[in-house]
């Protein structure tokens, strides 16, 4: 049970939409490894969006855990396979609490010299998240070249559209 279900009170006769998202999240944990999501590729995925989740529902992710690691531990070892995923833990380890000043020169080295990353918008605003959260001030030169790549693929209904996509999605 979710702290967010123990602090509605054990009377309740019906959970919160957020306590039965929580719950259902915290099944899929790992009791050994804290990680959340089957074993595969998108295990690093889910485990990162978890965080998120848990850390914006303003829970702990150290409260997280079964018999072994916690969340916290998990997300503190996600693997960087993809950009994605390098972007993801960012985000994600500054949610549960963990800043890693150094992660701003890792993600410099992920962008390119035109502000991107991956010459995609969803990973470029991720960047902008990653770097901010990696404690990069909001005036930085590397976030300002990341907005203004974005701000030029812009459409003019107002969205972006994937790499080789005409229309906002």
């Amino acid at each position: 049970m979710t702290l967010a279900a123990v602090a509605a009170g054990a009377g309740a006769l019906q959970a919160s939409p957020l306590a039965k998202a929580l719950d259902y999240l915290h099944a899929r944990q790992d009791p050994l490894t804290g990680m959340v999501g089957p074993a595969g590729v998108t295990q690093a995925a889910d485990t990162a969006w978890t965080a998120m989740a848990v850390a914006g529902a303003g829970e702990a992710a150290t409260e997280w855990r079964g018999a072994g690691l916690s969340l916290n531990d998990a997300v503190a070892t996600l693997p960087a396979v993809s950009i994605g995923d390098m972007l993801r833990a960012a985000v994600a380890r500054r949610a549960v609490g963990s800043r890693d000043p150094g992660m701003a020169d890792s993600l410099t080295v992920q962008q390119s010299g035109d502000g991107s990353f991956a010459g995609s918008t969803a990973s470029t605003a991720w960047g902008v998240l990653a770097y901010l959260a990696a404690a990069a001030p909001p005036s930085d030169a590397r976030i300002a070249s990341a907005i203004a790549w974005l701000r030029a693929q812009q459409a003019q209904d107002g969205g972006w559209a994937a790499p080789g996509a005409t229309a906002s999605d």
